[in-house]
């Protein structure tokens, strides 16, 4: 079975490279920093140009790229031998690479990239059963959560309540672009502690400000304006849990915002307490005031109800998001 960049990760951190594997996948960004990690990791510096060949299935024979892999490095311990558009690698190349899969060159790191990966082709499957395939697909929806957390780490950077959940809404499932989004974190944030307001104003995009204009209308009850959002959301394909999430942070910050303003805590204490600033401090403060603690409790746990029928009931999941918005928003009397 292939890999995933889970697997390609711990190698990469143990820098135990197999001598011949594949690199495949639609994550073609994760491809190229593979091949990139491999570079760094197993070619001398000084000599990396002479023992470092990339050649193209398309016009390369397997004899030639057997004859490359055989060839050894030049005053360096190791060679790499990168092989693109391994998917034109036909059934009559198959004894030839299982010849050398006997007894690969130790002294060489061949590297066949697909650009589609087919298990049901020959070449594929001697691969995946005699050597090794990674291949980098999207992770599914579910599995993004610990993905950022781990990169989070990677970067030296903490995630404030409700920064995974802001994430994943404002990017989705494509690692790479997550990445990038870290990158562009760990430079704007000093203290390397990431706020919602930090991804909002770092990594804005359209989902994202409707996602938070959503958010607080819900907060203040403003029935028309969280209906209207709703709409937007449903027409972007947001995925109804991550709304979800999104409503729980924001009811969470106006709980805690309204405890603290019982407790005779200054707007200033507020702010710095639950890192707030500019709108988002005036949108919490403004809603926190509107109810007693204890009703901004039962907001927060119809959110909870909302979240277990999103992952129980059979009804379809917006319209148990619109039907919990309604309730948070009456009708004005």
């Amino acid at each position: 079975m292939p890999k995933n960049i889970a697997h390609w990760q711990m190698v990469v951190q143990k820098k135990s490279f197999p001598f011949v594997f594949a690199l495949s996948g639609k994550e073609r960004g994760f491809v190229q920093e593979a091949i990139a990690a491999v570079k760094t990791h197993v070619l001398q510096k000084d000599f990396a140009d002479f023992n470092y060949e990339k050649v193209s299935a398309k016009d390369c024979s397997i004899e030639n790229i057997i004859n490359k892999a055989n060839t050894l490095p030049m005053m360096a311990k190791f060679r790499l031998v990168e092989v693109q558009d391994a998917d034109k690698l036909v059934a009559d190349d198959v004894s030839s690479i299982e010849k050398y899969l006997q007894d690969p060159n130790k002294t060489t790191f061949l590297v066949f990239v697909f650009e589609n990966v087919d298990f049901r082709q020959k070449v594929p499957k001697l691969l995946d059963t005699k050597a090794c395939v990674f291949k980098f697909d999207p992770p599914k929806e579910e599995d993004m959560p610990k993905l950022i957390l781990k990169m989070a780490q990677e970067y030296g950077l903490d995630l404030r309540e409700g920064v995974c959940e802001i994430l994943q809404m404002a990017i989705g499932c494509d690692l790479l672009m997550m990445k990038q989004a870290f990158e562009k974190l760990k430079l704007a944030v000093s203290n390397n502690l990431i706020s919602v307001q930090d991804v909002s104003k770092n990594i804005a995009n359209t989902k994202l400000e409707d996602a938070f204009l959503f958010g607080k209308a819900v907060a203040l009850s403003n029935r028309k304006q969280a209906l209207i959002s709703l709409v937007k959301l449903q027409k972007e394909k947001e995925a109804p849990l991550r709304v979800t999430g999104l409503l729980a942070w924001q009811l969470r910050q106006v709980l805690q915002a309204r405890v603290l303003i019982d407790e005779n805590f200054s707007e200033y204490e507020i702010k710095r307490k639950l890192y707030l600033f500019g709108e988002q401090l005036k949108v919490v403060i403004t809603a926190a005031n509107k109810r007693s603690c204890i009703a901004h409790a039962n907001r927060l746990a119809k959110i909870s109800f909302l979240d277990q029928k999103l992952k129980t009931s059979r009804v379809p999941a917006w319209l148990w998001v619109e039907r919990v918005v309604l309730q948070l928003c009456p009708k004005l009397k």
